[in-house]
């Protein structure tokens, strides 16, 4: 055989190698595709059951599993009703799947992996506890008289209202905070009838006050229009203060003290008796005046005590006071708690420092409706919350005490005040604003009014 002959021999050898390899190449390629595909080996009927989505990774798909239709992750609240189960087999790997339908729009359908599902209905989070201690007995009674609910265990159930108790002596013996579903939190106290332990539940704990009931005393008409009223410190108050807020907790020392928290009983005025408030959204700019004025009288006969520097009534903290009231109502506010939003708001208003809430301490319960009241009747509630927030503050460690007897901000020379009141969830805002966080005092008058 020459050598051309060879050649040519040798290149259709290589050829046909070509062609086999390539043969070869194809054929797996195509037993890929059919091992790809899903194929149903079996199938059964459920009776309709209810399910929600246990994962938010899941995809809802067509019968033949080509078609993605809908995203678990665009159902979180949504019930499923299953009325079918199958299996598929893909790869060899056999897998469950169940054929669901929105509850509310069967159009929304498809077949999904079994252990994307859990059974039962979707049911919104309720709250949780995110702080719990337990110890002895402590006595409360009613701080506020208005409608007031009394929860189960969860937070699930109204059981009993505190409106129906007026003299019932109540053992607090724990303090839980619970954090709704949309993150507030709150703190609240487990109370137990004293003369009834059936009857018992959890309260937030500002509807409640420190001490065993006891029966009002009549109310000593002495007060005139311009007489400073005062509450009287007891012995080693401010230094018991101090410890606790610089550690955040072990309160029982001043608390205590409640038993001279009892001793401090507001004095009426004939003549503020006689004044009728219609609404205290509505309010005129002289009564807001009239009652700032007495709460910082309050505030300063308490930091005299402590040798503490005094507040003064501004056409600034007025203002400002104003702000944070219409702020909270223009956010619809419907929480006991501080509506951040609104005091950062009216601080950039008013030039003061807006990165957090620096100013208010507030109470809630003690207007009732906020409406026809007497001057007498509101000078009373802030006198309460002030005796409040001074003796019964152990669920905040004590941080309102702090603030109105100024060692919270006790680096300050001047510090300007304001009250406002907000018939909505029955609130009193006390605002303090210390001088260091005025930004720009053109915006913020501190001539005192």
């Amino acid at each position: 055989m020459n050598k051309i002959t060879k050649m040519i021999i040798t290149m259709l050898a290589s050829i046909s190698m070509a062609e086999i390899g390539l043969v070869s190449t194809i054929g797996p390629s195509i037993n890929v595709q059919a091992s790809s595909t899903y194929k149903q080996v079996a199938s059964r009927k459920i009776s309709k059951t209810a399910y929600h989505r246990k994962s938010a990774t899941g995809t809802v798909w067509n019968a033949s599993h080509k078609k993605a239709l809908h995203y678990l992750k665009n159902y979180s609240k949504t019930t499923w009703y299953v009325t079918k189960r199958i299996t598929l087999k893909h790869n060899g790997k056999k897998t469950n799947y169940y054929y669901i339908k929105d509850s509310k729009n069967s159009k929304i359908n498809g077949y999904v992996y079994t252990g994307y599902l859990t059974k039962g209905s979707y049911k919104a989070p309720g709250y949780t506890i995110t702080y719990n201690h337990k110890y002895g007995k402590i006595q409360y009674h009613r701080a506020s008289s208005k409608s007031v609910s009394v929860w189960n265990t969860g937070h699930k159930k109204a059981i009993h209202n505190l409106k129906n108790y007026p003299t019932t002596t109540w053992y607090v013996d724990q303090t839980i905070t619970w954090k709704s579903p949309k993150g507030t939190k709150g703190n609240y106290y487990h109370i137990v009838d004293k003369n009834n332990r059936k009857i018992s539940g959890y309260v937030w704990h500002g509807y409640v006050a420190k001490g065993a009931y006891t029966k009002p005393k009549a109310a000593v008409s002495t007060y005139s229009a311009t007489s400073k009223k005062t509450i009287i410190l007891p012995a080693n108050y401010y230094r018991d203060l101090k410890k606790v807020y610089k550690s955040g907790k072990d309160s029982a020392s001043i608390d205590k003290k409640w038993q001279t928290a009892g001793e401090q009983t507001y004095q009426s005025s004939a003549a503020d008796k006689k004044v009728i408030i219609a609404n205290v959204d509505t309010m005129s700019s002289k009564t807001q005046l009239e009652l700032s004025k007495f709460a910082a009288g309050l505030v300063n006969s308490v930091r005299n005590q402590v040798g503490m520097h005094a507040v003064t009534v501004t056409k600034g903290s007025l203002g400002f006071a104003q702000d944070v009231k219409k702020q909270y109502t223009a956010d619809n506010w419907s929480t006991y708690s501080h509506d951040v939003h609104a005091i950062k708001k009216a601080a950039a208003d008013y030039g003061l420092n807006s990165g957090d809430n620096y100013y208010e301490n507030a109470s809630f319960g003690y207007i009732g409706n906020g409406k026809s009241l007497t001057m007498d009747a509101l000078k009373n509630a802030i006198y309460s919350s002030f005796v409040a927030m001074l003796f019964s503050d152990g669920g905040s460690a004590y941080g309102h005490a702090a603030s109105i007897t100024g060692y919270m901000n006790n680096n300050q020379k001047a510090e300007y005040f304001g009250l406002s009141m907000n018939s909505h969830l029955s609130q009193i805002h006390i605002l303090f604003v210390n001088s260091q966080l005025i930004k720009k005092p053109s915006k913020f008058s501190t001539k005192a009014i």
